[in-house]
């Protein structure tokens, strides 16, 4: 109880990353995930569900998505060290 289950899976259909995400809401988990699609299956078994928009056609799906992806994660990282104490004293 309080914690936090943080997948990632641009196309939001991964096995793995769904069957994780499973497992941790069974444990009582809090589930957050990042996709490109929110119809994808892994909405479904999320709690929050952050959705990033990437379509880059040129140079290949997977290199735009990791992009947007990393800048969701650092947002989300700086977000918490700017407002934690615990994180990064001051």
């Amino acid at each position: 109880k309080g914690d936090v289950c943080f997948l990632i899976s641009p196309s939001g259909r991964t096995r793995c990353i769904i069957n994780t995400a499973k497992t941790a809401r069974a444990q009582g988990a809090t589930v957050v995930s990042i996709t490109s699609f929110p119809g994808a299956p892994i909405v479904r078994q999320s709690d929050i569900c952050l959705l990033s928009a990437s379509y880059a056609e040129r140079y290949g799906e997977v290199t735009g998505n990791s992009i947007v992806q990393t800048t969701i994660i650092e947002s989300l990282l700086i977000n918490l060290m700017l407002n934690d104490d615990h994180v990064l004293p001051a």
